[in-house]
């Protein structure tokens, strides 16, 4: 870990890449019932466009691999980096938040009864970063974060961290710069307040 610097791109482990490639075989699947010449124009058309579909998915799914996501925690507060040449999503100052806490939701997918025997898919866990703000001119401060204070139920900033086998390390660093602001990490799910 850089110092102060979570890189939430690299913790996203191999589910994307996997689906990714999943999707891949398929479209070339659907794309070689398109050209087949046996096959009907209906079924021709439906596969053409299952082909589309899935290639669309692929590229989308490449594209959110290569983003760059960094979660950065400093002496100035917190800020989420989306690369060099944008500008963050966020950026809080440690005077705009009077409390950072993690929400830990486990992710479970309905897999077959086989793929959970042999491990596949690697349990994982989705992290919500909860951020309380000082006062209500930190709220009207920020508009980018609307959405995740709408998420948060308008009591709190929630912000996706993404799902990866374990928790992001916000602890150690809040502790480092502002212990005093930490409110824990909790299990949950998204519904509960």
């Amino acid at each position: 870990m850089d110092d102060g610097v979570i890189d939430l791109g690299r913790r996203s482990g191999a589910t994307l890449p996997t689906v990714a490639v999943t999707l891949a075989v398929l479209a070339v699947a659907a794309a070689t019932g398109a050209v087949d010449a046996g096959a009907g124009t209906g079924a021709r058309i439906g596969a053409g466009v299952c082909a589309g579909l899935c290639a669309v998915g692929v590229v989308t799914l490449v594209r959110a691999t290569r983003r760059t996501r960094r979660l950065v925690i400093d002496h100035a507060g917190i800020r989420l980096d989306l690369g060099a040449r944008r500008k963050p999503a966020f950026r809080l100052a440690w005077t705009e938040i009077s409390g950072v806490g993690l929400l830990v939701v486990a992710v479970t997918a309905p897999h077959s009864f086989l793929l959970r025997l042999f491990g596949w898919p690697p349990p994982q866990v989705g992290t919500v970063l909860e951020l309380v703000p000082a006062d209500a001119a930190a709220v009207r401060r920020h508009p980018e974060l609307l959405q995740a204070w709408r998420f948060g139920r308008e009591s709190a900033w929630r912000v996706g961290l993404g799902a990866s086998r374990d928790a992001p390390p916000v602890e150690p660093l809040v502790l480092r710069y502002r212990s005093e602001l930490w409110r824990g990490e909790r299990p949950g799910s998204l519904l509960s307040a």
